[in-house]
């Protein structure tokens, strides 16, 4: 048998073959897993041969190039992803912070709104344009138009009442301490720019009668010692002087000094103290003080 084999085997191969005769169950496996992939992947062959049919051949090292210049793109898209990202969690940080200091300065307008609102109303740019300054010194002003008239009253006969201007004025400059006046006569209040001279004269001197008394009633408040009258008694009448005189003399004396600067000779009938000024023929003016005898020749 050994001899008939084809090919030719010797005794010898034959004892070596014997020694692997375990293994053949194990290659017939083998091979029929073999074949079975080989069909499987001839029938694989041929359906991509029946789709490829009629193709050109690919050129391969382009196509490699392009997915290395896709790779690239990919890792370049990849890291623009991540800045993005990145950009964007800053950004809604920002928006956070944004948000916390829109808030505060909200609130910090809101506050400035109230002290600019109190900063008008204390300068007076308010609706009634009334500062507080004027404000303060308003209520003062009741308190010597409440003394003034009643000085104003024995001068003018109970004429005259100073009363506070109502309507508000257009400015803070112009608000507050304006004054009107009552007209008994005519029963209707008018502003005190339509007053007489001698009127005029007679509630200036009211009010500067009444502001010393309130003043020195006043807490703390400073001692006048003299009240210097300028002028004015040129245009009142008699009677109006005399008034005016004896409301002068009402508060001489009172730890208080009167001084009367005037032309008006019927004056010098009535003040006992007088001091002259009297020009020289040079050009230059002297004080003299004139006895009792002057000052009645004076008069006359």
């Amino acid at each position: 048998a050994l001899a008939a084999h084809q090919p030719a085997v010797s005794q010898g191969e034959l004892a070596e073959l014997l020694t692997e005769l375990p293994q053949l169950v194990t290659l017939r496996h083998q091979l029929t897993d073999y074949q079975n992939s080989q069909t499987t992947v001839t029938a694989q062959l041929a359906q991509v041969q029946k789709n490829i049919a009629g193709r050109p051949q690919p050129d391969v090292a382009a196509l490699q190039a392009a997915v290395t210049t896709a790779q690239q793109t990919a890792d370049a898209a990849s890291q623009a992803l991540y800045a993005a990202q990145t950009a964007q969690q800053q950004s809604m940080a920002a928006k956070d912070q944004m948000k916390k200091m829109q808030a505060a300065q909200t609130e910090q307008l809101q506050v400035a709104a109230e002290w600019n609102s109190l900063d008008e109303k204390v300068n007076g740019k308010g609706t009634i344009k009334l500062s507080l300054e004027r404000y303060v010194l308003r209520a003062y002003l009741k308190e010597v138009l409440t003394v003034a008239n009643q000085r104003l009253a024995h001068l003018t006969g109970g004429r005259y009442e100073l009363q506070l201007h109502r309507e508000n004025g257009a400015y803070a400059t112009n608000t507050g301490l304006e004054l009107d006046v009552y007209d008994d006569n005519v029963g209707a209040t008018r502003s005190v720019h339509t007053l007489s001279g001698g009127e005029s004269f007679l509630t200036a001197l009211s009010l500067a009668l009444a502001l010393g008394e309130v003043v020195q009633n006043e807490s703390g408040g400073i001692q006048i010692n003299a009240l210097f009258v300028d002028e004015g008694f040129g245009s009142l009448d008699e009677d109006a002087l005399n008034s005016a005189i004896d409301a002068l003399q009402s508060i001489e004396g009172r730890q208080r000094l009167i001084g009367i600067i005037s032309h008006v000779r019927e004056l010098r009938q009535q003040i006992p103290d007088q001091l002259w000024v009297e020009t020289e023929g040079d050009g230059r003016s002297r004080l003299h003080y004139p006895t009792s005898a002057e000052i009645e020749a004076k008069a006359l």
